[in-house]
């Protein structure tokens, strides 16, 4: 019963990282176009951390169900 309730937070989690990488993305892009300015920049860091983010969840997803 607690496994089942840690994968579901862990899925949950990630949904709303997931989500708040999206509303600053969002954001960010309508920011530039207001201010017509170019600040796509800022974006790099997210776009460099999200994959890394979402491949360390996976390994330790992995790593979870192997160590069971």
């Amino acid at each position: 019963m607690l496994y089942r309730y840690a994968v579901f937070s862990r899925k949950h989690n990630t949904f709303h990282i997931l989500l708040l990488f999206t509303i600053l993305l969002i954001s960010f892009v309508h920011l530039s176009v207001l201010l017509e300015t170019d600040n796509t920049w800022l974006l790099w860091p997210m776009m460099i951390y999200l994959p890394v983010f979402l491949l360390w969840r996976k390994v330790s997803v992995l790593r979870s169900r192997i160590a069971d």
